[in-house]
């Protein structure tokens, strides 16, 4: 599930060497950074939200499985550069169940497509924001060129809905 966002950015000439901070993870082709100055590009709306997380995140694969978001339940991403690519939301046919390929992951959150029925897709343009329950099955394809660049606000203990109703948007 996911909603476009109508924020008005505070500017749109945002570079990887101005904005991104210090490394902070990686896992697998997806990794974190520290982002300084985020005061000069998100609106003071998006920080009265109190997100939990605040990242420069780097996506740098063609595409991911299909998949819940691990720790996380909602984003709010501000596609820097989206690199072109399709964000896939899925509904989950009866019987499908997750999957790991790594036997120590203790939370199986992968799935395999001919589990899965399309329910919604969406393509960002450059710094289009999307509020996404990333708590649902989604995937990400078609990534083309640099790694897809995203100022990313995340909430470990507020759901969609919760979010959705402090924007005012419902």
């Amino acid at each position: 599930m996911f909603t476009k966002l109508d924020i008005k950015l505070k500017r749109h000439n945002v570079t990887t060497e101005e904005f991104r901070g210090d490394h902070l993870a990686t896992y697998g082709y997806i990794s974190y950074y520290k982002i300084k100055k985020a005061y000069m590009i998100l609106p003071f709306e998006l920080f009265r939200l109190m997100p939990e997380r605040v990242t420069w995140t780097e996506v740098d694969a063609k595409a991911n499985l299909p998949h819940r978001d691990y720790g996380i339940k909602t984003n709010i991403n501000v596609y820097v550069d989206p690199a072109d690519a399709l964000t896939t939301f899925f509904s989950i046919k009866e019987g499908a169940e997750a999957w790991t390929p790594d036997p120590t992951q203790f939370y199986p959150n992968l799935y395999h497509h001919k589990d899965l029925e399309v329910y919604d897709t969406f393509k960002a343009q450059p710094y289009e924001a999307f509020l996404l329950d990333v708590t649902q099955v989604h995937e990400v394809s078609g990534i083309v060129g640099d790694p897809r660049k995203i100022i990313q606000l995340s909430w470990a203990t507020k759901s969609y809905q919760e979010i959705l109703d402090a924007l005012n948007l419902t």
